[in-house]
C-alpha cells in the first residue's frame, strides 16, 4: 500500500469494517485516515454494512457484489456495483474476497466492471431467469458494451 500511495497523491479514507477490527491506526505511510462506524461526506454515507441511512444515500462495500453472466457455454462472474434506491453497494476488486452474487430487485441497478469499463447490466425484466441458474443473466448485452467483446470500440 505504501508504494502505491507514492504515486497517488490524493485523500483517502477507510471505513473500519469487519477484516480491520484489529487495526488501531494505519501505518502513516498509508496516508490514510481511519474512522468508524460510517463517514458522512455532503448526500452520501459510507459505511462497511449495507443498511439505510436517514438523509443520505448510503454506500458500503462489506458484500463485494459481482454478478453472473452467460451465454451458451460462456460464463463469467464479474465484480459490480449494486444500486438499490437508499443503499448502493461496491464491488469486490480483489481475488482473495471472493464476492457475494446479487440477484437485483425490481428498480435496482447493477454496473459491472469488465476490464477497465463500467457497463450497466440491462434492467430485470430482459434478463431471463432459469430454475437452476438464477444468478445468471445474458453475457452478450455486456460483452458487447465493454473491453471484454473482441471489437469493442
Amino acid at each position: 500500500m505504501a508504494a502505491w500511495r507514492t504515486g497517488h497523491d490524493m485523500e483517502m479514507v477507510l471505513v473500519r469494517g469487519n477484516h480491520d477490527w484489529h487495526l488501531d491506526a494505519l501505518p502513516s505511510a498509508w496516508r490514510m485516515t481511519l474512522v468508524e462506524p460510517h463517514l458522512d461526506e455532503g448526500p452520501f454515507r459510507f459505511s462497511h454494512h449495507p443498511e439505510p441511512a436517514e438523509g443520505h444515500y448510503a454506500w458500503a462495500g462489506d458484500l463485494q457484489s459481482t454478478v453472473r453472466l452467460s451465454s451458451g457455454a460462456d460464463r463469467l462472474r464479474l465484480p459490480c456495483f449494486h444500486l438499490g434506491t437508499a443503499v448502493g453497494v461496491l464491488p469486490t476488486l480483489r481475488a482473495f474476497t471472493g464476492g457475494m452474487d446479487i440477484r437485483p430487485r425490481s428498480g435496482e441497478r447493477l454496473f459491472v466492471v469488465a476490464g477497465d469499463t463500467v457497463v450497466e447490466v440491462p434492467a430485470p425484466r430482459s434478463w431471463r431467469w432459469t430454475q437452476n441458474q438464477e444468478s445468471l443473466i445474458p453475457i452478450k448485452q455486456v460483452c458487447e458494451r465493454s473491453t471484454l467483446a473482441p471489437n469493442a470500440e
